[in-house]
């Protein structure tokens, strides 16, 4: 039996500044986390070719960000050939199921969750 986890692997992990109130907006503490995991995975931005975020965005206060999939594309300059943004599935865990199944399926070599 092939599974698809056994074929993947989480290469970098990144993490804004944590703090309230910040003096960064949530598109910039998003942004320092999404670099920080590229940085910490030795990947260069032109490699990243799939993007999944998780619940999307949210602007009701509840605590989960602002920001979706459109807006870490558009601020970081990518064209990624794979682009998973839902609020379906066992919450923040999908996120990281749609990209296990980008990368097991061949869609995408990199994916940044």
């Amino acid at each position: 039996m092939n599974f698809a986890e056994k074929n993947v692997c989480i290469t970098g992990a990144g993490q804004s500044a944590v703090g309230r109130p910040s003096d960064r907006t949530p598109l910039q503490l998003t942004l320092d986390a999404c670099l920080a995991a590229l940085d910490d995975a030795g990947l260069p931005l032109e490699e990243l070719d799939g993007l999944t975020t998780y619940p999307g965005p949210v602007g009701d206060g509840s605590g989960f960000s602002p920001v979706g999939a459109t807006e870490v594309m558009l601020s970081l300059g990518i064209s990624p050939t794979w682009v998973g943004a839902s609020t379906e599935g066992h919450g923040h865990m999908s996120a990281l199921f749609r990209a296990i199944q980008a990368i097991a399926s061949g869609n995408c070599r990199h994916v940044l969750v």
